[in-house]
């Protein structure tokens, strides 16, 4: 099946045209052959954009198709993308994601098993201790009662809403767990198992206080039966209180205030009598047993009051007590079961058995660590296992991973590489099948970007890569590392513009990489491609001066001096360009093109073609461009001397033209104005510093450039 990715929307906010919200022409990057595809475009073209968009982040969108399968922005399992230096900080992730032994890999997916089995296993027992047995507090009475202190500890942290699983030692919970067994259990009532539950959440619940009750200190007390009559005559003087006779003697007209007053005034009389034992199990004990006794609580401690009886009162504490261990052993066996069918334990033993063998790592990432990281910056890369036995990346002796660049104590092109490295690695080690680079050498000097392409190929060298750049160093290092690795596309994203990513045909990319494949084409085969011969040869000025000052020869001086007059507006002299063409580029072009730069200036320059259609479209494009740069150029020098003879007879630059010639003050508007062009009007026409012709060309659309012509000569129009 064909690996071509095709785009077919691509969407943030509204960065980007609305040709990628239907994108259906140059659309496709072809992985049949190559891993790589470079996309060039330059900055401000939105390719940070793209690389969040297929990193699935806030407020974009993207349909893509690859191998059969459509992906889209509701998933994120297409892309793996390593975003430019600049938004990253410090080398994210895991172990895992970077380093891949076969060991390494085994004992990290044991780890992320362990730590998700535990994580279930803990959140089911807190779940049960609150649903089953009531414990949401760590003072919980059954907690306390709990022998094992261990045990004990661990359930008072479940039963603690502020802690979390992480709050537990693993291995002292698995060591708890693993010496516990099933106790067994008597016979029981269910409901009487559940009522002691719900009643003896507080130690200071009836059930709680009567089993801690010492009965020694239970003392018989006279007149209790009055206090539990007079208790009984208020509730129900109270609940009748609207009816005027009494309900129980049919007494007429009775006065319930005065009823109740003096039946609670005879109670508390009575309570002041009493012990503070006594106090306190009458008001503590009974009075707090509600309906529904089914251990009959009340009436016994009652009786053990009135009568000085203790017989049924020591036989209820025993029936209570052995109801608490009853529940303290259903705890127990719970823990057990749910402990045992779970996969913890077996994890965890692989997991150990692994974390006591030597750390090993695998042959192709030990070669890679090696030969690129530890080489590169002299200083070792190790692997050490933390407290917790997590195996942690150390570069010498500082943890590597989520620290701060700026601690690691390198330079700011070692912290850049280090970082790129390891993200390459991680990369490697993804899941995903496409990586998307964005801008990988946008901050290195010459030395770490050869390094940085030569780790791209090494790397990744398996994988699919979408390699965003406005570089055109990194995409000539990626050719110099692995010839032929790579398609170039040209990312457009302009008004009005042929948008998408537009592919650079073999040829053109190799006279965009290197100057002698260009410098060949210009010698040889470009004869076949030329539509005007005469605006090709002039667009070629700039550039051809470049050359003349660098070769040797003879008539190096001469075709420089001469070029230059070209290059002047205020120039007047002819020159025949014929001759220094055929002497730079050792070619026999018969016409004769003998010109000024007034011949230039009166050049009709719209719906210009220069080259054919199709093999050399780039190219094309770059020679209007240089065209244009020139017309402008000479145009406004052209202007200015004309317009202002006395100011500017001593001027030669460009800047000195601007400058005296709109010095006065109501020329301050179109001095500003211009001197924002100077970049366009003189340096663009200069190649001494940089012979590569296809820039800026390659960065400036066509529909900018008019832009800006419109603008320069609407301010000459002006003056």
């Amino acid at each position: 099946m064909s690996k071509t990715l095709e785009i077919t929307k691509i969407k943030k906010l509204d960065i980007l045209q609305e040709d990628f919200e239907n994108l259906s022409q140059y659309n496709k990057f072809d992985f049949n052959k190559k891993n790589i595809a470079v996309i060039y475009g330059p900055n401000g073209t939105g390719k940070t954009t793209l690389s969040k968009i297929f990193n699935h982040e806030e407020d974009t969108e993207y349909t893509v198709e690859y191998i059969g399968n459509t992906y889209s922005n509701n998933e994120n399992k297409l892309f793996h993308v390593i975003a430019d230096q600049n938004n990253r900080n410090i080398i994210a992730g895991e172990t895992k994601d970077f380093i891949l032994g076969e060991n390494i890999a085994k004992e990290t997916k044991l780890k992320k098993n362990i730590d998700s089995e535990y994580e279930k296993l803990f959140g089911n027992l807190k779940e049960v201790l609150k649903s089953k047995y009531k414990i949401t507090k760590q003072s919980a009475y059954l907690t306390e009662k709990i022998q094992n202190l261990k045990l004990k500890n661990i359930i008072k942290i479940m039963a603690n809403k502020t802690k979390k699983v992480q709050d537990v030692d693993m291995d002292i919970f698995i060591d708890t767990f693993n010496k516990l067994g099933v106790n067994d259990l008597p016979e029981f009532d269910d409901n009487l198992f559940e009522y002691f539950i719900m009643n003896s959440i507080d130690k200071k619940d009836p059930i709680c206080r009567t089993i801690e009750l010492d009965i020694s200190k239970i003392k018989k007390v006279e007149k209790i039966s009055v206090i539990d009559e007079s208790s009984s005559a208020i509730q129900i003087l109270e609940k009748y209180r609207y009816v005027s006779d009494c309900i129980v003697c049919d007494t007429t007209n009775i006065n319930h205030e005065k009823l109740i007053e003096k039946k609670s005034q005879l109670r508390e009389d009575i309570k002041k009598t009493l012990d503070t034992v006594s106090e306190e199990i009458l008001t503590e004990i009974v009075d707090k047993i509600e309906n529904g006794d089914p251990f009959e609580m009340k009436a016994i401690v009652f009786d053990a009051l009135a009568n000085g009886s203790l017989d049924r009162f020591e036989e209820l504490q025993v029936i209570l007590r052995n109801y608490l261990n009853i529940v303290l052993d259903n705890i127990n066996n719970d823990f057990y079961y749910f402990f045992k069918n779970s996969s913890l334990e077996r994890y965890y033993s692989e997991y150990k058995a692994l974390v006591a063998q030597k750390l090993e790592l695998s042959k192709s990432d030990e070669q890679l660590i090696k030969n690129i990281i530890s080489e590169n910056l002299d200083k070792d890369v190790i692997l050490k296992r933390d407290d917790n036995k997590n195996i942690i990346i150390y570069l010498n002796n500082t943890k590597l991973l989520e620290t701060d660049r700026k601690d690691l104590q390198l330079s700011s092109g070692e912290q850049n590489f280090i970082s790129i490295a390891f993200e390459l690695l991680k990369a490697k080690n993804s899941n995903k099948p496409i990586i998307v680079l964005d801008d990988p050498i946008s901050s290195f000097d010459s030395i770490y970007k050869n390094k940085i392409a030569f780790c791209i190929i090494k790397i990744l060298n398996n994988k699919k890569q979408l390699i965003l750049t406005h570089n055109t160093d990194l995409v000539r290092l990626l050719d110099v590392q692995y010839q032929n690795c790579f398609d170039l596309y040209l990312f457009n994203n302009k008004k009005d513009e042929t948008n998408g990513f537009i592919p650079v045909s073999k040829d053109e990319q190799n006279i965009l990489l290197y100057m002698d494949k260009l410098l060949n084409l210009l010698r040889g085969d470009i004869d076949n491609e030329i539509l005007d011969e005469k605006l090709y040869i002039i667009s070629l000025i700039p550039f051809m001066r470049g050359l003349a000052k660098i070769i040797n020869g003879a008539n190096r001086k001469k075709y420089n001096d001469e070029l230059t007059k070209l290059m002047h507006g205020y120039e007047s002299d002819k020159v025949n360009l014929t001759e220094i063409y055929n002497g730079l580029f050792e070619k026999q072009i018969h016409s004769e093109y003998i010109i000024n730069a007034q011949n230039i200036v009166e050049l009709d320059l719209s719906n210009v073609e220069i080259l054919k259609s199709g093999k050399y479209d780039l190219l094309n494009k770059t020679l209007k461009h240089t065209l244009m740069y020139l017309y402008l150029r000479l145009s406004v020098e052209k202007k200015l001397r004309e317009k202002y003879p006395t100011e500017t007879r001593k001027c030669e630059l460009l800047g000195e033209f601007i400058d005296k010639a709109l010095k006065a003050e109501d020329k301050q508007e179109a001095r500003i104005k211009l001197n924002s062009k100077k970049t366009l009007l003189n340096e663009f026409n200069h190649f001494e510093g940089n012979m590569n012709i296809f820039q800026p060309a390659i960065d400036i659309a066509d529909t900018t450039l008019e832009k800006e012509r419109i603008e320069i000569l609407d301010i000459l129009n002006t003056l």
